[in-house]
């Protein structure tokens, strides 16, 4: 009588439990973008992409230019400089004439609207 009355509280307590499904819900994140602004106003409008810089700048010594591109490193101490990613692994240093003008430092890795003078500079050692 005892096994009979623990089988029949074991199967009672079993039914009893509540089975957890398995419910997939899908989260949508909404991310706004933030646009900040530093020195003077230059709109996205009319700003070429790197692809299209390396093709315009190809066989010239300079091009004046907007281009839109990531940042990859900025000058330390002061942000008097950036460097900013071309793709196909080559890079563009980014200088400000007669330092008017300062990067944030910690804008490496944000994209930048850039208009001015494009031109090659080599120093040799």
């Amino acid at each position: 009588m005892k096994k009979i009355f623990f089988l029949a509280s074991t199967i009672v307590f079993f039914a009893c439990t509540n089975e957890q499904q398995n419910q997939t819900q899908e989260v949508v994140e909404e991310v706004e973008v933030v646009i900040t602004k530093h020195g003077e106003d230059i709109s996205e409008e009319g700003a070429i992409t790197t692809a299209e810089f390396l093709t315009q700048f190809e066989g010239k010594d300079s091009l004046y230019t907007k281009l839109i591109a990531p940042i990859n490193e900025v000058c330390a101490k002061k942000g008097c400089w950036m460097t900013i990613n071309l793709g196909e692994d080559k890079e563009m240093r980014v200088r400000f004439k007669d330092y008017d003008f300062f990067v944030p430092k910690d804008a490496a890795g944000k994209f930048a609207i850039v208009q001015g003078f494009a031109k090659i500079d080599t120093t040799s050692i």
